[in-house]
């Protein structure tokens, strides 16, 4: 239908225009008379839009409110009514609002028309919806949040996790300060303190420690926010509990630092620590000491019981240690079987001595675990600070060696280290390097040494001896190399090449020895461990010769029949299924084991030159050698003594029956061609 021109025609129609809140003149019949340019921007309808008898503007669903409008003009029209209602814009959109309407009486008092106002609301109910939310996430929070009044710390509002956290009621709370539960600060000195520094970084994270009502005390982590308000200052604040953070952060420090079994420190700790001891140390001008601790033994244990048993006796050897330390001293676990421990002010070396002679005696004390009792001792060696070195890593390598001159030397004891070790260290480590290049070099060579029958005097046998005469270090003793040469493994090529030239040149000479005569070839206890090929490819070598390989035999020490395990007793039978002989090395000085020697199929035993030297001036020597002749006979052994320097031991040994003997007596180790040459051909 057509609108209809506006009757309003008065000296505030200028006034209604330029005002910026919606308004409109509307007839008793319910038409607008007028609507000013601010309701038609907020609806988007035109002028003749808004004088249109259809336009219906109120949102459908506030039927039932614009009914109420109705009814109350009725019985009350000159009295205002304000309401919230929706409206409709001409896109669509529901538009909250506030309207406020009264009616004009005329000169007679009756209703001329009715002047509404209409205050859109939707910029701040889409305000009061944003703060309702915030409000909805704020409370639904884990974290704790506080509104503070700055100047006094004073608690203005919370969310229910900040109730939860600290244990008190929402009224509880809002009687509290921050001084209340922030136990770093307690005093209103500290809140200033702090206060200046949220006024002059604005935003700031700290750690706290937050007191509960019921007195237990966790930690937290605080970021806060400050603001201003006219002459008010706010502080807002949000807590999160670090309590199962800490409690991570606890356990990931404490396995990264302390070994698990022990409890003790790890190396990566006790490196700190040692460095830290040291910087003490030289800043008051203190000595300090570190021991390098080995347990003797620990891999039989191991072998034996399991490491179950292994474990449980770790746990207790350090324990005992502990238990033998000062009060400011350190332990820790470094590897398998390995301790270190600094002895910071250690004032004298008698100090010293008490803590390692209390070390040594409290391991060498049996332990009981279960049911069993475990022997072990302990090696340690010491280096003091400064005396023998001015860093973690000069003090730690010669504590080192110093161990291992305890280990050589006998085991259960301690050795402080001295410059000669260092000396045999540097030395040890040039032959380690040089052993690598030995036979590329073409460096070693071969001697052997003649091994004669003491009842007929014929050469019956010879040991093959390696030598190695370096270009820079001039002749290089086997004691010194071969056992540098086991610790690197570099002993099984070796072996190999021993084992090859040792045959070809027997194989070379054959027609110039005696038809029995054997050739007897060293071996080391690496060669049979973790089924160590090395050996077995030596019989595949001498299948080819298989009167040459019955005729050679390989010469073991007692250490290696009683670290036999199943892979080296393989190897150990294999070898004497193909033909070779086999021969204990220096019986006697090592773990002497009947049961082992009846185990295995050995066909000589070797009484080492310790017990030959003193056959002729010991009645105990020559006793013990006698029943090692005895002995070796009931078990159908041949018996060959080392070390024969005279003519009376040769004799002493004949009347003992001795098989053959073997000695600077007879000959110094030479070249096969010289000792032919020497004894003559056997044919």
């Amino acid at each position: 239908m057509k609108a209809e021109a506006p009757f309003f025609d008065t000296d505030l129609q200028p006034v209604f225009d330029a005002t910026p809140v919606p308004m409109a003149l509307s007839r008793p019949d319910g038409s607008f008379e007028y609507v000013n340019p601010a309701l038609m921007n907020m609806l988007g309808y035109t002028e003749q839009e808004c004088y249109s008898k259809d336009l219906i503007l109120s949102h459908p669903d506030e039927l039932p409110i614009n009914r109420q409008i109705r009814q109350s003009l009725l019985e009350d029209p000159f009295t205002p009514i304000t309401i919230e209602k929706r409206y409709l814009h001409k896109s669509g959109k529901s538009i909250p609002a506030l309207l406020t309407i009264v009616a004009q009486p005329n000169a007679q008092g009756a209703v001329q028309r009715f002047i509404a106002q209409i205050v859109s609301l939707e910029k701040q109910k889409q305000t009061e919806n944003a703060l309702q939310l915030f409000r909805t996430l704020i409370q639904q929070s884990n974290d704790a949040m506080f509104v503070v009044e700055a100047r006094t710390g004073r608690l203005l509002d919370v969310n229910e996790a900040a109730v939860d956290s600290l244990g008190y009621s929402l009224d509880e709370l809002l009687t509290k300060t921050v001084m209340d539960f922030e136990e770093t600060l307690s005093t209103p000195d500290d809140w200033q303190r702090m206060l200046d520094i949220f006024r002059r970084e604005r935003k700031k994270v700290i750690e706290g420690r937050h007191l509960r009502k019921d007195g237990q005390v966790f930690p937290v982590e605080v970021s806060v926010s400050y603001t201003r308000q006219d002459d008010n200052e706010y502080l807002i604040s949000l807590a999160r509990d670090l309590t199962e953070r800490k409690q991570s952060e606890a356990i990931i420090w404490q396995q990264a630092n302390f070994d698990s079994l022990t409890n003790l420190p790890n190396r990566w700790l006790f490196a700190n620590r040692l460095q830290e001891s040291i910087s003490r140390a030289a800043t008051n001008h203190q000595r300090l000491a570190v021991m390098s601790l080995d347990l003797d033994y620990f891999k039989q244990v191991n072998d034996t019981y399991g490491h179950l048993v292994g474990d449980q006796l770790l746990v207790k050897t350090a324990s005992r240690i502990q238990s033998c330390l000062r009060g400011p001293d350190i332990a820790a676990r470094v590897g398998g079987d390995e301790f270190t421990i600094i002895l910071p002010m250690a004032s004298s070396l008698t100090d010293i001595n008490l803590v390692a002679a209390n070390l040594v005696d409290a391991l060498n004390t049996p332990f009981e675990i279960g049911q069993k009792r475990i022997y072990i001792s302990a090696s340690i060696g010491i280096a003091v600070y400064p005396d023998d070195a001015g860093n973690a890593d000069g003090l730690m390598k010669n504590s080192d060696q110093a161990l291992y001159s305890a280990k050589q030397n006998g085991k259960n004891r301690y050795r402080y280290f001295t410059p000669s070790m260092q000396r045999v260290a540097e030395r040890k480590n040039r032959v380690q390097i040089a052993l690598r290049e030995c036979l590329a070099n073409n460096q070693l060579s071969l001697v052997y040494q003649p091994i004669v029958g003491l009842q007929d005097g014929k050469l019956a046998m010879a040991e093959t001896l390696l030598r190695w005469n370096h270009p820079e270090m001039g002749f290089v003793s086997p004691q010194e190399f071969i056992s540098v040469a086991e610790e690197n493994s570099t002993i099984c090529d070796i072996g190999d090449w021993v084992f090859t030239n040792a045959s070809r040149a027997f194989i070379e000479h054959e027609h110039q020895l005696p038809s029995d005569f054997a050739l007897t070839i060293n071996s080391s206890p690496v060669q049979f461990r973790n089924n160590n090929m090395h050996l077995l490819m030596w019989c595949e070598v001498m299948k080819k010769y298989p009167s040459i390989m019955k005729r050679m035999v390989i010469e073991i020490t007692e250490g290696v029949t009683m670290d036999l395990d199943g892979g080296s007793n393989n190897i150990l039978n294999a070898l004497r299924r193909e033909g070779f002989g086999i021969a204990v090395d220096d019986f006697g000085t090592g773990y002497s084991s009947l049961t082992y020697l009846r185990r295995f199929n050995v066909d000589y035993l070797k009484i080492d030159k310790e017990f030959v030297a003193g056959i002729t001036t010991s009645a105990e020597d020559l006793a013990l050698c006698e029943a090692m002749i005895v002995m070796a006979h009931k078990l159908k052994l041949k018996v060959i003594a080392e070390g024969v320097e005279c003519a009376e031991q040769a004799r002493v040994l004949t009347d003992a029956g001795c098989d053959y003997g073997q000695g600077y007596y007879y000959s110094r180790p030479t070249s096969l061609e010289a000792l032919i040459q020497q004894h003559g051909s056997g044919h």
